[in-house]
């Protein structure tokens, strides 16, 4: 081959190929999640009815998105530094909105608290559970008023699933957590525990669960706005419930 043709070849092939190459960079977004049943469950087909959702809204905006699980607190790390474009399920929070979009909500989260069944604790403000131990999720988000209640004695754990095994065996007082998240954790692998706890009736808070994305990301705005007008319209057509049925039998 004549050196004279090798920069025409090379010109040719970045014409031919360097638009494709950044096309696909730009139209796939790396999402963090967590194991979180019955949201998120990674033995499951498409890593659960939350990501199945996002997924399909984000296919039909021109997204393809890779989903990893992590840990919860990893997952915040890695999308706040820049390294994943996106988090789900994501409650909002006001220090979170500093860096992340959400979108508009796509399900709800009921935060109880579970106690053993034979634990007689009651409360009606949160000061009146000042003398139990609460176990929470590491880097988790329940509500304002929570986050910031200092004397409450907070006992972090990397999972719903630690803190299920320390209710039932009385190494803390109270856990904290998504209703559904229990509930299904507990049947499902934990059914000597799951028969000895029960939520108190009065919820810490019902928060929304959204994508969120790292404002860095490259037409975010656009993205989260497109991701909403056909997140309205799985909603009006009970998309949402449909797939939700499909993955968790009630």
């Amino acid at each position: 081959m004549s050196f004279k043709k090798l920069p025409f070849i090379i010109m040719l092939f970045y014409i031919l190929f360097l638009p494709h190459f950044s096309f696909s960079k730009e139209n796939v977004l790396k999402i963090s999640t967590l194991e979180w049943p019955p949201y998120v469950i990674s033995n499951q087909k498409d890593l659960g009815f939350f990501c199945v959702i996002v997924k399909s809204i984000l296919k039909k905006i021109g997204y393809e998105s890779q989903i990893e699980v992590m840990p919860w607190a990893r997952a915040l790390h890695l999308v706040e530094n820049g390294s994943y474009d996106g988090i789900i399920p994501a409650y909002y929070s006001k220090e979170r909105a500093h860096y992340l979009l959400y979108s508009d909500p796509i399900y709800y989260s009921k935060i109880v608290l579970f106690k053993r069944k034979k634990s007689n604790i009651k409360f009606n403000k949160l000061s009146d559970l000042k003398n139990y131990s609460i176990g929470v999720i590491r880097g988790g988000v329940t509500s304002e008023e929570f986050d910031n209640a200092s004397y409450l004695k907070k006992e972090e754990a990397a999972s719903d699933e630690r803190n299920i095994v320390k209710l039932c065996k009385n190494r803390i007082d109270l856990l904290n957590g998504d209703l559904e998240v229990i509930k299904y954790i507990s049947s499902n692998f934990y059914r000597e525990c799951y028969d000895k706890i029960e939520p108190l009736e009065t919820p810490l808070n019902v928060q929304s669960l959204s994508l969120a994305l790292n404002k860095n990301v490259p037409n975010a705005e656009k993205i989260i706005k497109n991701f909403n007008i056909e997140l309205k319209k799985y909603i009006e057509q009970n998309e949402i419930n449909k797939i939700y049925n499909k993955f968790v039998p009630r």
